[in-house]
Formats: C-alpha cells, structure tokens, sequence
C-alpha cells in the first residue's frame, strides 16, 4: 500500500493498513519504525521533521506522537518535544524482562499447537532472511524479522490480549534491544530462534517454553555483565548507541 510518499509493507504484525485512516497508518509506520530500532534511544524527534520524513502532514504526525506518548513508546520532555525511551538495565531486569519471558511463554505454548505447516515454512523463511541481515550487519532489519518470528507464534495463541501487552513490552524494550543487539546476538549465533524453530517443527509447546527462558537467561547475564564491566567496554559494546544522539533536524509545530 502507497500512502502519499511512504510505502508500507504489511508484516505479519501489522494492521491491514488498507481499511485504516491516514492517522492510523502514520501511527502504525512510526510504531513500527521504533520497534525496528529506526531511532536512537534518547534520540529528540520534532514533528516536522518526521512529517517530513515519512511523507505526510503535520497534523496525523502530531496526534500518532500524542497516541505513541501515552503508551510509553516516546517520552515528552520538558521542552515540549519528544524524544526514544532509554529503557535502563535496571528496569528490564526487574521488570520488562520478567514480563515479557512470563508473557511469551504463555503465548507460544499456546500457539505452538495451532501452528500450520505453513506457519512453519514462513518461521523458517524469517529466520533465514534474520541470518542473512546479521551477516550483512544490517541489524535493524534482522530485529524486525526475528520480530516478525516471534509474533506469527505468538498471534496464533488466539488470545489478542495477550498478544497486545506483549506488543507494548516489546516495544518498551526495543531500545535497549538496540542498543546491545549487535555484540549480543554475536554471542547468541541465532541459538534461540534455532530452537524456537525445532519447537516449531514438533509443535513442542514445552521445548518453546525452555527455549524462552534460555534466552531471556543468558540475556540478562549478558546485561548484568555490562553493567559491571569497564566504561570503555560498555561504550565499545553500544556502539553508536551509547553516544549521545543528534537531534533530529526541524522545528516542533
């Protein structure tokens, strides 16, 4: 679908765009582009310039902003602009992490039973495509289809509630994903969606289960290890995330 200068692409996560407003598809393209890490964590973004970005106007950018504030997506500064959460270490260890495992869990045990077999040749392709982006270093674009991986699982589960709080959780903790993905996923070498894909295969609700916990373990051991390591260590591991970001360009309307 082609709205004003943007194409959207319909993910297996996304709304079916075609019967929404155009304040609905501005919200769901910005909402997207930050769980895909398109924006830095901390990173000020000013409406002008993302109607500029994206190709539309002001005004659904404005109100998108405004739904995106109040659901913790975006934090308002005192400024007035806008600008990514930096999700501490902290708060996803005592609280998102633990969230998003006990959550997950429960929606891929469920859903593992009603995968189709053609749910599983779609995981097996998002996981290829995963790979040959991490290769690449294109790692943005392997975070939206290991993204993509995990809610085919989990929307099969039939429970849409559910599936939302995990939706906002995500989204609560792309910017930390962002910030680390890179040197950890290094370390991971795709061991958990290997996994999560044999679960697939067997219909295994119990193996999906183990390899969640797995992953979201050595996860936080990878977090706790950051935090105690030296500065310079740290800096190197978050890369470009760790600096601090430009704002974006353009006045607040």
């Amino acid at each position: 679908m082609r709205v004003g200068c943007v194409t959207f692409s319909l993910g297996m996560s996304d709304p079916n765009l075609e019967r929404q407003s155009v304040h609905d598809a501005v919200y769901w393209r910005l909402r997207q582009a930050l769980q895909d890490g398109q924006f830095q964590p901390g990173q000020k973004l000013t409406n002008r310039h993302l109607a500029q970005t994206i190709g539309f106007s002001v005004t659904p950018v404005r109100e998108a902003i405004r739904r995106l504030v109040s659901e913790g997506a975006l934090r308002e500064l005192p400024s007035g602009s806008v600008a990514v959460p930096e999700l501490n270490s902290e708060e996803f260890l005592q609280e998102i992490g633990w969230l998003l495992l006990t959550l997950g869990s429960r929606a891929a045990a469920l859903g593992m039973s009603r995968l189709s077999a053609g749910d599983v040749v779609r995981l097996e392709s998002l996981y290829n495509q995963a790979r040959s982006a991490c290769e690449r270093g294109d790692s943005m674009r392997a975070n939206a289809r290991y993204r993509e991986f995990y809610f085919l699982i989990f929307e099969r589960s039939e429970q849409p509630t559910l599936v939302g709080l995990l939706d906002m959780l995500w989204l609560r903790a792309a910017a930390l994903h962002r910030s680390v993905s890179p040197e950890f996923a290094k370390q991971e070498d795709g061991r958990h969606y290997r996994e999560m894909l044999d679960a697939a295969r067997r219909r295994d609700p119990n193996a999906a289960v183990i390899a969640l916990a797995g992953y979201q373990s050595r996860f936080e051991t990878f977090i706790q290890d950051l935090r105690n390591a030296p500065p310079e260590r740290a800096k190197n591991v978050r890369g470009e995330a760790a600096k601090k970001p430009k704002p974006a360009r353009g006045k607040r309307q």
